[in-house]
């Protein structure tokens, strides 16, 4: 009796032994990338691992969080949130997988919100044609969007991080005033800006008596009772002409269309002849400032101007 009881216990201790020394090394082994990297939005990705250890889990950061901060030992899926980054600039966290005898590095960066910032919201510009600019702050590549109309351009002048965005205006040749809307546009984000053209304040608008303006020593203007004023209609156009016996004078513009409206542009002809001789003579594009009944206030540049009657 007593040695079955030795046998059994150098049967435990053997076994023992033997269990020691099958039991496996620790390890980790990390079946995923080691950086994660998230959009400016946010999101969430999935880290998969395995150990034969319980473990732990924590990250660096409050914006980064994770499914489980601990678990058994197994193949093990973590899912790790990052939440909307509304910085101006790029972030990153660690997360820290812990063991027994050893751990691994997680690197979790998160992009910038794309922002671009002008530094006005309203511009008013004059209504002849002009250039002028607009400050923007920016931390990313932007755009840049004209809607409303066809007559502002833009040319940029960019630095790294303070764009000065050069615009073209064109003459508004119209008695109102006209708006577009300049997008600036980052990302997702897009920052309007009102541009505002005031309305035309032509010299040729003052005028009452039909007549040609701002043409010099060429400008002549109808004297009710003195001067004679005629038309000659072509096929499909008018000329208009202004006789000051007087003075010897004579002034024609042709090529007006039929049926012109206000805001319609046109190519034309202008004349001055006095006492035979040319005073004046150019052939170039005008506009339709105003249109009153029989009356006309047509420019010829920002300067020049003639108000004829129909």
């Amino acid at each position: 009796m007593k040695r079955f009881v030795l046998n059994f216990a150098v049967l435990i201790l053997v076994t023992a032994t033997l269990f020691s020394s099958c039991k496996k090394e620790p390890f980790l082994t990390i079946d995923s990338p080691l950086s994660i990297e998230f959009t400016s939005d946010g999101g969430s990705e999935n880290i998969v691992f395995q150990t034969n250890r319980p473990w732990t889990a924590k990250p660096t950061a409050s914006w980064c969080s994770i499914s489980n901060s601990s678990g058994k030992e197994g193949e093990i899926t973590l899912t790790v949130s990052a939440s909307p980054n509304e910085d101006h600039n790029p972030r990153n966290c660690r997360i820290t997988i812990s063991m027994e005898g050893g751990s691994a590095d997680i690197t979790v960066k998160q992009a910038e919100k794309p922002t671009v910032i002008p530094l006005q919201t309203r511009v008013e510009i004059d209504w002849k044609e002009n250039s002028f600019s607009i400050d923007t702050q920016f931390n990313l590549p932007y755009t840049v969007k004209i809607e409303g109309g066809d007559w502002l351009t833009v040319a940029s002048t960019r630095s790294l991080s303070l764009a000065r965005e050069t615009f073209i205006a064109k003459s508004n040749v119209n008695i109102q005033e006209r708006k577009v809307t300049v997008y600036f546009e980052c990302g997702g984000t897009s920052s309007p800006v009102e541009i505002v053209q005031k309305a035309c304040e032509h010299p040729v608008l003052k005028a009452a008596q039909p007549g040609f303006y701002g043409l010099g020593n060429a400008e002549i203007a109808y004297r009710p009772g003195q001067d004679q004023v005629g038309i000659t209609r072509y096929p499909s156009s008018v000329s208009f002409r202004i006789l000051a016996p007087s003075e010897g004078t004579v002034a024609e513009i042709s090529g007006i269309p039929e049926g012109l409206g206000q805001g319609d542009v046109f190519d034309g002809s202008v004349t001055v002849i006095k006492n035979s001789k040319l005073l004046y003579s150019a052939d170039c594009s005008m506009s339709v400032l105003k249109k009153d009944g029989q009356l006309f206030w047509i420019t010829t540049d920002e300067q020049s101007g003639i108000l004829v009657k129909l």
